[in-house]
């Protein structure tokens, strides 16, 4: 290893594909598992603080040497494309190969961080902080594996780190990436030289030189966790590990404090007692654990920092070099609360013609993405968490289109999951939310440019409002009812099409079920009464829409806001794609947090 470490002070420059490069080492260098890292400053951009990295594994002369970078590659290209995951990843700056065609990378410095092993062997980790951890953590590896599609293959506390925040609360950052795994590709470039990781903290089959998947980090992470909140700690030996897992089940664990009633914690216990188990097909996905912790939020019941260190300790090794790193701030008060932060009615209006497939999907998609968001909040970006929550699902296609004739409607029952208005009732569930997506239908359209959005958007506007005070209806008709006091009401419209600028809906003429749900007579009103109908409910309307002149005059509207892509024909199919979907996400979640925060009072 001789000349291939870098010393403090060491000026790193030269040109690669003539873009110059040059840094300074702050510290010297530290030999790795494959390669050098240490601190540096780019003196080109800035004097910013980077993390500088050598690989000395591959050399530029090994055979997967190519293929070893532009697999690298392709995981930033991954990373970039992804709004979503630009936000979760303090990614790499940049690639270069030196003069001697050595691969470097230069990654964000993560600044007043402690990786999670110097927590679990301090005094002063309290049981508040291990449950905020274990929150955090899982919800870091639920965004790696779903949303990025990457297996990390060498977790460890060590690799694990956690920076406090203002509140009492913490982000989590995943570092050394030497080697991850993209879940959707058959090749991995080092397939021939095994698989990278941490003696203590592989899975069985990674032990036996298998390819580690998903559920291999799942079963890491139930190692770490046992650490982290078992009285058990690390349920195997280090020394005889290899034959601990193919030999013996994991020991059931109990927890060093409690998540605020025996039921979460029994759930808690089982669920990581399940990470463990040796066949990968009996593990749960990292998002399933996430969801365990999530739901066990509630209240918790701190303990002393001496019981939070009640359990075995094991020295782990000290190695971390930071590659990329996903992050998650997380908004949960580590004591009781009581009071609501912020409640919203949210209903999401959404164009149900044949056309509007690609959006539908994408929404199926990412509906819990939304109710994550808006749950947790993000004070960083002044984000309000929205605890309370209603949401519901309405289609709406062409109304004179479907009523036209029996023959019409017959189709559309058929073929479309029902009319021209699928209105479903407020829902608190998660689930039921994505059950109201599924079965709505992408049908009709294509013959007009234009839909009946005003007549939809009034029906859901005048669907009533609940009693003063009352939270939900008792009545599945009444569940499309408004609450009227303390919530932000609040529509959210897609929409590929135009819209026919006069209102045609008439209970009486209509050949579906709406007309029972919403008796009322709409035919010859326009933006006038539209405009009435927004203001005199304090509603808030945010309108995803292609660039065409119908939405310059909608926009007009008080309360109405405009989200219009920059192209007439494809655009919300560009908007909702995978590099844009969640970027819509937080700009609704921004939206319904300040809405939910800008209230008022409906007299009844």
């Amino acid at each position: 290893m001789a000349g291939t470490i870098f010393s403090k002070d060491e000026i790193i420059e030269g040109t690669d594909n003539g873009e110059p490069y040059k840094f300074q080492a702050l510290k010297d260098g530290v030999e790795g598992s494959g390669s050098i890292y240490g601190p540096g400053i780019d003196l080109l951009h800035n004097n910013e603080k980077v993390f500088l990295k050598k690989y000395v594994d591959p050399a530029p002369r090994s055979l997967w040497f190519n293929a070893f970078v532009d697999y690298q590659k392709k995981i930033q290209n991954k990373i970039e494309q992804s709004s979503n995951a630009k936000q979760l990843i303090a990614g790499i700056h940049r690639y270069f190969q030196d003069n001697r065609r050595r691969f470097w990378q230069t990654i964000e410095y993560v600044e007043n961080s402690k990786d999670m092993k110097k927590y679990l062997e301090s005094d002063d980790t309290t049981w508040e902080q291990r449950m905020m951890f274990a929150k955090v953590f899982m919800f870091a590896m639920k965004v790696l594996h779903e949303e990025l599609r990457l297996v990390h293959g060498d977790l460890k506390p060590a690799n694990l780190l956690l920076i406090p925040l203002n509140g009492g609360t913490y982000s989590v950052k995943l570092i050394d990436f030497d080697r991850p795994i993209l879940l959707d590709e058959s090749e991995v470039p080092w397939s021939s030289e095994g698989y990278i990781g941490s003696e203590g903290y592989f899975s069985p089959e990674h032990k036996k030189r298998q390819r580690p998947t998903d559920k291999s980090d799942v079963f890491t992470c139930g190692l770490i966790l046992y650490e982290l909140l078992a009285k058990e700690g690390h349920p195997f030996n280090y020394a005889t590990v290899s034959a601990d897992y193919n030999e013996n089940a994991a020991p059931m664990p109990h927890l060093l404090g409690t998540f605020g009633n025996e039921e979460s914690d029994r759930l808690i216990e089982e669920t990581l007692h399940r990470m463990l188990e040796p066949n990968p097909d009996d593990r749960p996905t990292a998002n399933e654990v996430y969801q365990v912790f999530f739901r066990a939020g509630g209240s918790i019941r701190p303990q002393t920092p001496k019981a939070a260190q009640d359990h075995t300790r094991v020295a782990q090794p000290a190695y971390s070099a930071p590659v990329a790193s996903v992050s998650v701030v997380t908004n949960q008060s580590p004591v009781d609360v009581q009071a609501l932060k912020g409640a919203a009615d949210v209903v999401f209006l959404l164009d149900s013609t044949g056309s509007m497939t690609p959006c539908i999907t994408a929404l199926k998609q990412h509906i819990h993405s939304f109710i994550e968001a808006l749950v947790h909040g993000d004070d960083e970006r002044n984000i309000s968490p929205v605890e309370d929550w209603r949401a519901r699902i309405v289609g709406f296609r062409n109304f004179e289109d479907c009523n036209k004739s029996e023959k019409n409607a017959k189709l559309y029952r058929k073929f479309g999951g029902g009319g021209w208005l699928i209105s479903n009732p407020f829902t608190r569930d998660e689930n039921e939310l994505h059950s109201q997506l599924d079965k709505l239908k992408s049908f009709g359209g294509g013959k007009a440019p234009q839909e009946s959005l005003l007549d939809a958007l009034m029906l859901v506007l005048k669907s009533g409002f609940l009693p003063t005070g009352q939270q939900d209806a008792g009545e599945a008709d009444g569940g499309r009812a408004w609450r009227t006091n303390g919530v932000g009401r609040i529509v959210i419209v897609f929409t590929d099409a135009g819209y026919h600028p006069t209102m045609s809906y008439c209970a009486e003429k209509t050949l579906f079920e709406e007309g029972a749900l919403y008796p009322l007579d709409l035919r010859g009103a326009g933006l006038d009464e539209l405009q009435h109908a927004i203001e005199s409910g304090f509603f808030k309307v945010y309108v995803f829409a292609p660039n065409i002149s119908d939405y310059d005059e909608l926009s007009d509207l008080s309360n109405v806001l405009i989200m219009q892509s920059d192209d007439e024909d494809e655009g919300l199919v560009k908007m909702m794609s995978d590099s844009q979907i969640e970027r819509l996400i937080d700009d609704i979640v921004k939206g319904v947090s300040r809405s939910s925060s800008d209230f008022r009072e409906i007299p009844i």
